[in-house]
């Protein structure tokens, strides 16, 4: 019964759906600011639309010619805003001028984008099958070299920092999610998910943190989304939301916004 209860409470707590950009979503960010509601949001085929919550307008841009991996936008300059993309493309879009620059360009795919909220000069990149650390004071083309490399046994699909920048969460094809920390990011440990029922199989399935450095959400091809506890190092049950905003997607293009009643 209690169970059921928080099921429907979940449901009740949906404040919007809106389909902001077409065909897959494969990255969705919210603005960090508690003025503005804000939803960033990126697909398969190198779209990147942004919404403001409650209203009906969307704003479409194609930065890329495919699959986007990460959305990074920067705390303190709502109009810088960072993506990657499988094509090993970084570009940095200024809002303001509506351009995307060129940052960077590998010749491998990047999985995924991050940066510490303690440490804006520097930006994690997710690169084959490993998490690398670059200096942006010290690029150079293609010439940038990794001051440091998180691996696993197969692809990294995300790495994200934690609210503090203190943590570093990876999250691998492999069924495992890695947890760094520590000054240098030394002391790390994995989560082994549960995924005999196909659970974590989805290539769009990123572990991302919460509002604190407690706990992580990662979605599920179950229509759910699980927690998994930093602090304890292993997975929780599945709940539908925790209290404050949690925004998801869709493989057919929705966000999904929860709030607490």
């Amino acid at each position: 019964m209690g169970m059921a209860q928080t099921q429907k409470e979940a449901q009740d707590a949906i404040a919007s759906v809106a389909r902001v950009v077409p065909g897959s979503i494969t990255d969705v960010r919210s603005f960090p600011s508690s003025n503005v509601k804000m939803i960033a949001a990126a697909n398969n085929i190198g779209n990147l639309g942004f919404w403001n919550v409650g209203q009906s307008e969307f704003h479409l841009y194609c930065p890329h010619l495919a699959f986007i991996s990460g959305i990074l936008i920067q705390p303190h300059c709502f109009s810088k805003i960072y993506t990657s993309c499988y094509d090993g493309i970084l570009r940095l879009m200024d809002t303001e001028k509506e351009i995307f620059d060129l940052v960077f360009e590998s010749d491998e795919s990047i999985y995924a984008l991050s940066q510490s909220t303690n440490e804006t000069n520097c930006l994690y990149l997710g690169e084959g099958s490993g998490a690398c650390t670059w200096d942006l004071r010290y690029t150079d083309g293609d010439k940038l070299a990794a001051l440091r490399i998180f691996t696993h046994k197969r692809g990294v699909q995300s790495a994200y920092f934690s609210p503090s920048g203190c943590s570093l969460a990876t999250t691998s094809a492999d069924a495992t999610i890695g947890i760094y920390s520590g000054v240098n990011l030394e002391d790390g440990a994995v989560i082994h998910l549960n995924n005999q029922n196909s659970t974590y199989l989805s290539t769009l399935s990123y572990a991302k943190w919460g509002w604190n450095d407690s706990y992580l959400f990662l979605g599920n091809t179950n229509r759910g989304v699980d927690v998994l506890s930093a602090v304890q190092r292993k997975q929780l049950d599945r709940h539908s939301y925790e209290v404050g905003m949690l925004v998801g997607c869709t493989s057919g293009g929705q966000v999904c916004i929860w709030m607490s009643l």
